[in-house]
Formats: C-alpha cells, sequence, structure tokens
C-alpha cells in the first residue's frame, strides 16, 4: 500500500536529507492531528504521512491542508469536526503556517519537517487585575495584541493599547489555581458587582464569538460580575513583598509577552495560565460613565502595587489611598450610573441635569487635548507667574540648606528668575540668579498635614548668576534648588507651571489648568478631616488595618494610629466623591499617578559594551532615566524630545540608541546628550546553551523596544473610542521590527 510506503520512507533517521528524497523530487511530510476530540481517531488519522513535490497540486500549504483532511475524513468512521478553524503548525520552529498561498519552499518545508495540524482556538485562562480569573476561548495563532482587543472588547474595557498579557510561574489543574505562594482564587461566588453589568443585547449575546474566534467560555451573570468584583482583601502581614532589588524589578518587567506574536509562538499552551495587566501607565481619558470596568480594573491593579511595596508611598499617601480604599470596600449604595442602568433611577438622588452636566464635563475633558492651539490663541501674551519673598534652600550646602533666604520669583516662558527685591523683580533688573526650566529634575515634597509646600528644581543646564551674587551664593552651578511655598494655592500654580517647563511648554497650554485642577483634587483628598474625634474600632469590626497601608508602614505607625485616621476620613472621602464608588476609584488613580516613582518600569542594561557593572534603566509616561545602584536617578530625558531610536537586533550585546531632538538641547556644549546609547548585557552565566540566551536577550530587547515605542505612542496618540482600530495600527507600525534596525 501507499501508505506503507510512505511510512517506511520517513522512518529513516540520522541520514541526510536527500536520502529522504525519491528520484522524481518528492518528498513526505509528517502531519500529526492535534484536536479535542483526536482520542476518538485511530493512529493512522492522527498521523499522516503527505507525499508533496514541486510539480503536483500539493506544492503549497492550502493543498497539504486538503490533502490532510481528505486522509482522515477517508479513513475515520463518522467525523464531525469543523476544519476550518484547523491550522498547520510548525513546533521546531514555532511558527505558524498562515500563507495557504505560499509554496512549501518558501517556508523551508523540507524532508525531515513535522509539523501538527492543530486548532487555532484554544482555551486560555486569564487572571484580570482584580484577581479574578476567566475562561477564554482564544486564537493562538494571532499576536498578542488581536487577543487582547478581544480579551478587552468582550470584556468592555477601552483602550486596549494600555493592556498586554504577562506570563506567570503558576498552571491552572482541573480548574483551579496551583501555587505554593498565593492562595486559590475561587471561579465561582464572587462578591456582588460595583459598577454596571454587560448588558446581554449590546453585542447579539452574552457569549458572542468574535470573527477572530475568541469567546468567553462558560459565561453568565456569574461570570460576568467577575469583570467588577473586588480581589479578595489582602493581608500585607502575610503576602510576599514585592521585588525591592532592581535586577528582580527588571525581570519582573521582562515578563511581558511579545505583542506581535501569537500565543503559540512563546510557548503559550492550550489551558495556561496568563496575566491581563495594564502595561502603560499613561492613561486615557476615563470616563465614570463609559469605563466603569475600566476604572475598576485599573484601580485594584493600582491597589495591589502599593500595598505590596512595590510603589513607594509617603505616610500622607499611605493613609489618604487606604481611606479611599475603604471607602470603596464599605460602599453599599449603588452608583448613580448603575441605578440608571438597573432601572432604580432616584430623581432626588440623581438628577437629570446634573447627569447632562457631568457628560458635558466629559466631552469638553476629551476635546481639550484636540483644541491645543485653539487654546493657546485665546492667549495676547504667554502667562506669568510672580511670588513675593518665597523662602529658598539650597540643600547641597551646609550653611544653606535651610530656608533662611527669600527672593522675589518670577516665573515667564519657561525660565525662573530670582530678585532680592520687589523693586529689582518690578523692573527685571539685578537678576540674582536665573534657571532655564526645561528638561530639569522637578520632584515634590508635600505634607497636608504639617502645611509643608515644597518644590525642588536640579537644573540641567548650569544656573545664571549675577556678579555681584556669586560670592555671596557660594553655591554650584547646578546645585539643586528647593522653594517652599505658604499656600496649597500657590503650590497647584507653581508646580503645575514648572512641570509643564520641564516639557518645554509655558502657561499657555491647555494643559496648564488640567494639572492645577489634578494637583487640587490630590490635595483635596488628602486634607485631613477638620472633625477631630476619638474612633472606638468596635464599631467598626469589618476593618482591619493591615488589609490597608503597607506592611513597611503598618509596623512604623502602629494599627492604632492608622485605623484612627482612615476612619476618621470617611465622611470628607464621602462629601468629595459625591458619595459614589466609580468617582472614589477616579480619585485613588489621580492620588497614584502623582507618586513620584509610581509606574517605573526597569531595565538592566549596560552604557558601556565591556563594562560588568550593572546599571540600571526606568522609563515612565515621561521620561527615560539613568539609575544608580540604589534606584537614584543620575540624568534623565524627557520622551517628548525623542526624536527616534535605534536598535541593532544582531549586535552581541544588542544596541540601542536614543537620539533626541537637539533642539530641545539649551546647552549647546552638551553634544554627548543629543544621542544616548546603551546595551543590553549578555547573560553569560545563565544556564541553557548559546542559543537559548540570543534567544533570551532578545526578548528582553523587546521589551525595552515595546516600552519606548508604547509610550511614544500613547503620548502622541490621545485617541478617542471612534479611533481605537487606527490607533491600533498605529501602534503596530511602530512596534513592527522588519529591519535590523528600528528608527
Amino acid at each position: 500500500m501507499t501508505e506503507t510506503k510512505y511510512q517506511i520512507t520517513t522512518q529513516i533517521r540520522g541520514t541526510d536529507k536527500k536520502q529522504n528524497i525519491d528520484a522524481d523530487s518528492s518528498w513526505t511530510i509528517k502531519v500529526t492531528l492535534k484536536g479535542e476530540d483526536d482520542n476518538k481517531l485511530g493512529e493512522k488519522q492522527k498521523t499522516q504521512y503527505v507525499r508533496v513535490r514541486g510539480n503536483t497540486e500539493i506544492n503549497h500549504v492550502g493543498g497539504l491542508i486538503q490533502k490532510v483532511v481528505t486522509n482522515i475524513e477517508h479513513n475515520a468512521e463518522k467525523t464531525k469536526e469543523n476544519w476550518t478553524e484547523y491550522e498547520l503548525w510548525w513546533p521546531s520552529q514555532r511558527k505558524w503556517l498562515l500563507k495557504h498561498h505560499w509554496m512549501l519552499e518558501k517556508y523551508n518545508i523540507q524532508a525531515d519537517t513535522e509539523l501538527e495540524f492543530t486548532k487555532r482556538n484554544k482555551s486560555l485562562y486569564v487572571e484580570l487585575p482584580n484577581q479574578k480569573i476567566i475562561k477564554v476561548k482564544a486564537n493562538f495563532s494571532i499576536d498578542v495584541l488581536s487577543v487582547v482587543r478581544d480579551i478587552c472588547y468582550l470584556c468592555e474595557i477601552r483602550f486596549h493599547t494600555e493592556m498586554s498579557l504577562m506570563i506567570t510561574g503558576r498552571q491552572i489543574r482541573n480548574g483551579a489555581l496551583e501555587s505554593a505562594q498565593s492562595p486559590t482564587i475561587e471561579l465561582k461566588n464572587t462578591q456582588e458587582t460595583y459598577g454596571t453589568m454587560r448588558a446581554p443585547a449590546r453585542h447579539g449575546s452574552k457569549n458572542e464569538k468574535l470573527s477572530s474566534g475568541t469567546v468567553l467560555e462558560h459565561t453568565s451573570d456569574e461570570d460576568y460580575k467577575k469583570l467588577s468584583a473586588p480581589s479578595p482583601k489582602l493581608d500585607v502581614e502575610a503576602v510576599q513583598a514585592a521585588p525591592k532589588d532592581l535586577h528582580q524589578r527588571a525581570e519582573h518587567t521582562s515578563r511581558f509577552l511579545d505583542s506581535l506574536k501569537s500565543l503559540m509562538e512563546q510557548d503559550i499552551k492550550e489551558n495556561s495560565f496568563v496575566k491581563l495587566q495594564f502595561k502603560y501607565y499613561n492613561f486615557s481619558s476615563l470616563s465614570e460613565k463609559s469605563d466603569v470596568f475600566r476604572i475598576h480594573q485599573m484601580y485594584e491593579q493600582l491597589k495591589y502595587t502599593v500595598l505590596t511595596d512595590d510603589t513607594i508611598v509617603s505616610e500622607d499617601q499611605a493613609m489618604t489611598l487606604g481611606a479611599i480604599q475603604y471607602f470603596i470596600d464599605g460602599f453599599k449604595g449603588p452608583d448613580s450610573r448603575q441605578a440608571a442602568r438597573n432601572g432604580s433611577f432616584d430623581n432626588e438622588q440623581v438628577s437629570t441635569s446634573d447627569d447632562i452636566a457631568a457628560m458635558l464635563l466629559a466631552l469638553e475633558q476629551d476635546l481639550e487635548g484636540s483644541s491645543h492651539q485653539k487654546h493657546q490663541q485665546e492667549y495676547d501674551e504667554t502667562p506669568t507667574l510672580q511670588s513675593a519673598n518665597l523662602k529658598i534652600a539650597f540643600p547641597s550646602r551646609l550653611l544653606q540648606k535651610n530656608f533662611k533666604q527669600r527672593f522675589w520669583i518670577g516665573y515667564e516662558g519657561t525660565r525662573l528668575s530670582a530678585f532680592k527685591s520687589q523693586e529689582d523683580a518690578f523692573n527685571k533688573k539685578k537678576v540674582a540668579f536665573a534657571i532655564d526650566i526645561p528638561r530639569a529634575e522637578l520632584t515634590s515634597d508635600v505634607s497636608i498635614k504639617e502645611k509643608k509646600f515644597i518644590v525642588k528644581i536640579k537644573p540641567h543646564v548650569r544656573i545664571t548668576k549675577s556678579t555681584s551674587f556669586i560670592k555671596s551664593l557660594n553655591t554650584n552651578l547646578r546645585d539643586e534648588i528647593w522653594l517652599k511655598f505658604e499656600t496649597e494655592h500657590k503650590y497647584c500654580e507653581w508646580f503645575a507651571a514648572l512641570k509643564l517647563g520641564c516639557k518645554g511648554q509655558t502657561m499657555a497650554s491647555p494643559n496648564y489648568s488640567h494639572e492645577i485642577n489634578n494637583l487640587q483634587e490630590v490635595i483635596k483628598i488628602q486634607t485631613p478631616s477638620n472633625i477631630q474625634k476619638s474612633i472606638d474600632p468596635r464599631d467598626h469590626p469589618d476593618f482591619e488595618a493591615k488589609h490597608y497601608v503597607p506592611r513597611r508602614l503598618l509596623r512604623k505607625l502602629g494599627a492604632q494610629h492608622v485605623t484612627q485616621h482612615i476612619l476618621s476620613q470617611q465622611n470628607l472621602i464621602a462629601e468629595t466623591v459625591k458619595n459614589c464608588s466609580t468617582t472614589a476609584k477616579r480619585y485613588y488613580i489621580n492620588t497614584w499617578q502623582h507618586i513620584e516613582e509610581a509606574g517605573w518600569a526597569y531595565f538592566h542594561v549596560t552604557f558601556n559594551k565591556d563594562s560588568k557593572k550593572a546599571t540600571y534603566l526606568a522609563l515612565s509616561s515621561e521620561k527615560i532615566m539613568k539609575l544608580d545602584d540604589s534606584g537614584k536617578v543620575i540624568i534623565s530625558w524627557w520622551l517628548q524630545n525623542l526624536k527616534e531610536w535605534k536598535i541593532n537586533w544582531y549586535a552581541d550585546p544588542k544596541h540601542v540608541t536614543l537620539v533626541f531632538d537637539s533642539d530641545n538641547h539649551l546647552d549647546k556644549n552638551a553634544s554627548e546628550d543629543k544621542t544616548i546609547a546603551f546595551f543590553i548585557p549578555s547573560a553569560r552565566n545563565a544556564s541553557g546553551s548559546k542559543q537559548q540566551r540570543e534567544l533570551e536577550q532578545r526578548r528582553k530587547l523587546q521589551v525595552v523596544h515595546e516600552y519606548i515605542g508604547g509610550y511614544m505612542f500613547h503620548y502622541k496618540n490621545k485617541a478617542s473610542e471612534a479611533d481605537r482600530a487606527e490607533s491600533e495600527q498605529t501602534l503596530r507600525s511602530i512596534l513592527e521590527v522588519s529591519t535590523p534596525w528600528h528608527n
């Protein structure tokens, strides 16, 4: 029989490939059927030996698939399988053969090639940021960016380009999560939802199947509640703290999957367990009306980073975030938007005019960024700031680190000037010193309880000083300068202006008022309650301090102090957020975004090709930062000044070059700052073959490339929901690597 002949031909092992090719230039390919029902088939049907050659109809991928299906249906009895869901997979090369019109030679298919005929759509367990698990029938042949898009669509999460999938070391066994370090997450009996439920008729049915084949499995009302259910309460005393070492943080960053490769290409198997996480912390406009699920998932992820000390927070910030979290945990009444959708709309609580006003405000905020030039033209001249008798300190100087010196300060354009008297400031003469703010390092030290509002400026270029002032100042030309403000209003005005100035923008920018509003919102929510009364913890039996502040601060402050502060703030928070849990979550997100090191991604790099010293790079939504061993910022570069980045994928070690716009460099002599080069060090001490180490190095380089490209995309493309398809294509074109160098 011909079947026997084919088997004999392919059983030859350890010989030259020419021995597997017959005189008529034909050869056999072994194709193994992999599917849910392959156990019902015999060995002959599961393993096919198909003869192909260049001058027959079986010389391309489509013809090979047709021949395999014909053989299976000819030999199997009563086969009822939808073969349109099957594709050819090349295991040894980790490659899908999706281009059916391609010749086999173009895929480099040879005589010893072994393929699998398997389904594209397979089951995948996805842990959402709120630590609830959904089971998805995902398409394993499309790239991760498309898989994330489909999952976010089914979960009603807008702006899927903010998210990605992350690999974990945990496994799913018999529908349950097995882990020695984390408790098992129940798939059923989730708590009641906080936000709106997904309307069954929005997309036709709850178990809608997308064109890619993606669908939520076992869908029910209970499953959809997982989308807005709270995560299990985290015991900070028992949970493993987040990695503090920079190397561990860099390893954590590199666990994100490649956005432009499929799941199978990255060794993700059927029934694998992955995490869906927010990857880029440059959040697009948050709408409390349209983003109930998105805000909730975002809040849950940020909350976890705070409680595990992945995001380092101050005492004031921890207390504020803990108080908001307790308000959300104890929220009993329905949100106005949920009540409206459920038909229990109370006109006395939420009026139609209030809802319309909220919609108009959201629309105004969405359109604010797109009308940048229009708003700038409304100013006849660039606004300026003046501050009388402002306290200034130079912390690097022993005798000048206290706020003993006072100056008249003016800020115009992007330049800060200091004068010794009001007359000098008015006439703009006898400048004591001046600072060009663009590219300066700007941080703050704020304590609402202590009425402390300090702005710290570390200039990027030299401080300009008057000759008569040089001797009296006695400080280095690039020393850090601290400005101390007496009121929160002054602090918000100045910090917002200086923050824009660091990016090269003036107060004429429409973002100026937006920055002020965000700062005032954060300060308002942190303001201690005027009602100072002792709280009896016995009146709140559900409250345990260990669930609301990081372990580091819980041990420092004590459970009693934490309890008294958080409980005393509840009335203020309820009033501020208008008794709405979704608004409270948005306040939590806004407060988190103002934490100095929030959302930083860390990378292990070297700035010298032959250097063995560990150096680290951090990337945020606004800056690229070079860090020392302790994590302190040495120098930073604004992403908005990044002109292009180049990556050499074939060098050893891998090489990255960042090119910044020279027009934004005020120090013309600092030519070394215009082009920044760093390397991804080779893991020479790592286990595995040289090829495995090479793949690991390329994977880490891909993560660096995706973070830079992703943040550049989100900075320059704040697209609306109607432009999501176009924006995804823009991101895809940025991340696409078709040449050794990416510009």
